[in-house]
């Protein structure tokens, strides 16, 4: 699961939310949330709801286009071996 989700009406040890896969999934479910704090898992980024909540200026369609967007990003690790390092 790459989205770790806190949110909810209140804060505190209730508010973890859940996993998810992908970002549609987190926008999708966390629609009537007060608030939330999405974690990236595979990029170290932190979302808040100003990212993931339609506002005054985001229609729903476009929270959705801008999750969407977000897991097409490919996210790449440098994977260091032995055999690459300068001796």
């Amino acid at each position: 699961m790459r989205y770790i989700v806190f949110a909810g009406p209140t804060g505190g040890t209730y508010s973890y939310h859940g996993r998810f896969n992908t970002m549609q999934a987190v926008v999708t479910d966390i629609g009537s949330c007060d608030w939330c704090i999405v974690y990236d898992t595979q990029t170290d980024k932190i979302y808040d709801q100003t990212d993931t909540h339609a506002t005054n200026t985001k229609s729903s369609e476009d929270i959705v286009a801008w999750a969407a967007e977000i897991d097409q990003q490919a996210t790449f690790t440098p994977v260091h071996r032995f055999a690459d390092l300068p001796l």
